[in-house]
């Protein structure tokens, strides 16, 4: 395995641990975006905490 197909591996392994964590409070979803051909991982918060939205990236590599 080449160099940079690894440093992908460990990313993608990364996001994925990131994103199995659900947030404590609110109705919150974890969403992982993996983008191999753009190198673009983020992991996302979506959703309500009471009557606040919540959106926003937690992890953006």
């Amino acid at each position: 395995m080449d160099k940079l197909a690894r440093y992908r591996e460990i990313i993608r392994q990364l996001i994925f641990d990131y994103a199995s964590h659900k947030p404590a409070n609110g109705q919150i979803e974890t969403e992982a975006v993996i983008d191999s051909e753009r190198d673009h991982y983020e992991v996302l918060h979506i959703g309500w905490d009471g009557v606040r939205r919540v959106h926003g990236s937690v992890v953006h590599i």
